[in-house]
């Protein structure tokens, strides 16, 4: 089981630059022109920016995610937020810190968020005593499966399919927003209001 105050110290200490140097980081030299024509509204300055950091933000969230499905919704995320806020290129004076300032701040709340799922998993654990039998881990372990899908049936129809297409089926936000007709963002904020909601139904029904 992952250790939510290891999760915590992990993000802590996320530095994506220094990391991203090492994996063998270079900036592109026409950044201030490529800035200049996203904020525009340009889509090839913006593939052009994508195709060269795409990959490096990748492997930089694989080295705290281990998860390739996970460091590509990394990126997915990353990017979303580029676009969406196109038009403040224009004041960025160095793209390649933007970006893994960006990086860094997705993938502390993709921690967050693993924390607050593990969290739910733990608040089981805690009612009963250490010192039990395999028996009783199985009991609890059906009793948690229990509660969780309860607390999945209770969502939004379409918080609902929106968190089982993602920790169920494996699919990206983005994969999953194509799918719905709605944007990433969208995804991402529902699947927010989920696993809290989650966290809080299974705290309320196990005291």
């Amino acid at each position: 089981m992952v250790d939510k105050k290891s999760l915590s110290c992990t993000c802590l200490s996320i530095k994506i630059l220094p990391i991203l140097i090492a994996l063998g980081y270079t900036a592109l030299h026409n950044e201030h022109l490529l800035l200049e024509s996203i904020a525009n509204g340009d889509e090839n300055a913006y593939t052009t920016v994508y195709l060269h950091y795409g990959g490096l933000i990748y492997d930089a969230a694989m080295v705290y995610l281990q998860n390739n499905t996970q460091a590509k919704e990394i990126v997915q995320e990353v990017f979303y937020k580029i676009w969406e806020k196109r038009e403040g290129l224009r004041n960025v004076r160095k793209l390649q810190d933007y970006l893994f300032i960006i990086a860094r701040n997705c993938i502390f709340d993709h921690l967050r968020k693993k924390a607050v799922e593990v969290s739910a998993y733990e608040i089981l654990h805690q009612i009963q005593p250490i010192d039990v039998d395999n028996t009783d881990h199985r009991v609890r372990d059906r009793q948690f499966g229990q509660l969780l899908q309860s607390a999945i049936d209770n969502l939004p129809p379409q918080r609902r399919r929106i968190y089982q297409l993602a920790k169920e089926q494996g699919h990206s936000y983005h994969e999953i927003a194509l799918q719905l007709g709605i944007s990433a963002f969208t995804v991402k904020n529902q699947m927010a209001q989920a696993l809290q909601y989650i966290r809080s139904y299974i705290h309320e029904h196990v005291h």
